[in-house]
Formats: C-alpha cells, sequence, structure tokens
C-alpha cells in the first residue's frame, strides 16, 4: 500500500501554552521522543485536539449530561437483550436513530463526523441510512469526555466501564486497547478528522501507544503496591484485595 503523507502543523500552534496544563504541544511531543526516541508521535492530531474545538455537528453534544449517556447505554444493551457478545458494536443510521431519539438531521451530522464513507453515499443517494455503520462505544466514548456537563471523575467511571466486559472493574490490556483505540477514533470523529488519513493516527502508531501506556501504568501500580506493602499491617487477605 501506498506511504500515507502526515500533515504538517504549524509552529505557532505547537508553541501555544494550553489552557489546562503549564506546557505546550512541541513540549508533549519532546518528552515523548526522549524517553523513546523510536516513537511516533502524530503531532498534527494531538495538536487539534488540545488546541482545536470539536466539529459544528458535535457542539450540541457538550451539553449532554450523564443521564443522557446512560440511557442512549441502556438503549444498546437492549439490542442485545443485555447478553455479553451479543450487543452490537456498530448500528446502522436507522437504529441510532432509535438509539439517540434525537432528530434526524442530528443523526445524519453523527453519520458524517463517524462513518464519512457511509455519509457520502447516503448524500449523493448511493445507499440509504441502512447502510451506515457507527461504532456505539467510539461515539459514547467521545460524548461523554467532551461534554461540559460531567465530572472528570464521573467520565471515567463511566468511559472505563464501557471496555471492563468481563464487569471485574479492572481492565486487561485487550480492554485497556479497545479503549484507547476508541478513544483516538472517537476523539478524531468529534473533530472532524476521521476522514483524513494524514492527521489521524495510523494502527501501527495507536498499538504502540496502547503497549507503553499499559507498561507504564502497570510499573506506577506495581510501585504503590510496593509502597503499601511496606507501609501496611494489613494480613494476606486484604492485601490480596489491594492488589
Amino acid at each position: 500500500p501506498p506511504v500515507r503523507r502526515k500533515a504538517s502543523v504549524a509552529g505557532s500552534l505547537l508553541e501555544r501554552s494550553l489552557s489546562f496544563a503549564d506546557c505546550n504541544v512541541h513540549q508533549i511531543g519532546a518528552a515523548v521522543l526522549a524517553e523513546d526516541p523510536s516513537t511516533k508521535f502524530d503531532a498534527p492530531f494531538w495538536c487539534t485536539l488540545l488546541t482545536g474545538s470539536p466539529a459544528d455537528e458535535f457542539r450540541s453534544f457538550q451539553n449532554r449530561t450523564l443521564a443522557f449517556w446512560i440511557q442512549v447505554y441502556n438503549r444498546w444493551q437492549d439490542f442485545g437483550n443485555w447478553m455479553p457478545g451479543k450487543v452490537p458494536e456498530f448500528l446502522d443510521g436507522e437504529d441510532l436513530h432509535k438509539l439517540l431519539k434525537l432528530p434526524t438531521n442530528k443523526v445524519v451530522d453523527i453519520i458524517k463526523l463517524f462513518d464519512p464513507a457511509g455519509h457520502k453515499r447516503l448524500s449523493t443517494g448511493t445507499d440509504g441510512m441502512r447502510k451506515c455503520k457507527v461504532r456505539i462505544c467510539e461515539l459514547m466514548t467521545a460524548g461523554v469526555v467532551l461534554s461540559r456537563l460531567i465530572a472528570t471523575r464521573q467520565k471515567l467511571k463511566f468511559v472505563l466501564g464501557l471496555f471492563d466486559v468481563d464487569d471485574n472493574r479492572t481492565l486487561d490490556e485487550t480492554e485497556f486497547a479497545a479503549f484507547v483505540t476508541a478513544f483516538i477514533y472517537g476523539l478524531g470523529a468529534a473533530f472532524g478528522l476521521r476522514h483524513k488519513d494524514d492527521i489521524m493516527p495510523s494502527m501501527k502508531s495507536i498499538q504502540t501507544v496502547v503497549q507503553r501506556l499499559y507498561n507504564r501504568l502497570g510499573e506506577i501500580a506495581a510501585s504503590r503496591l510496593k509502597e503499601l506493602c511496606r507501609a501496611s499491617t494489613l494480613d494476606r487477605t486484604a492485601l490480596a484485595e489491594a492488589i
């Protein structure tokens, strides 16, 4: 396959101080590369997410409450009778309309962002709503993460819970990979980037991010557990529960 040409990003955006952190995108990229020079930092993608705003079609979803997304989740589970493995990963346009219970134009906006190819066929009359496919966990991840009305702790609890398929309150590496992938693709869609192959991270790049983050979190957890062992008089049963 042809090598994808990656987009460039203006230096002024890379150097712009972030409103929520004492650094800029250039410094973040430099820190990533300093730790592992072989790592690829997708500057155009992360710069868009960290310094830009969601696409106009997604703006209204920033004002959706946690209650809205819980209702969406419950209706999604109903599609599979609440049976693990039976809940559909994708929904077509008509089922998406039933899921969101929003006006048709709002549903079409979501299809435009999350299934650009399907939206193109829909807009030209080649295919109908049944041929459009949206991965629901990506939509819910983006909607909850970008909401202005949901507290950070609630966001984390809801989004991570989407991928805890065995409901054991932890994420194994496969579940964690699903979470990171949905996070990147979902936010990419919400910012109108899904059709821009020169900006979206490649699957290989995402896999690298997953591996590095999972290993890093494992190291942090192990370090904290060692501290707990040294400082605590917990019996073995309590220690096993902590693990």
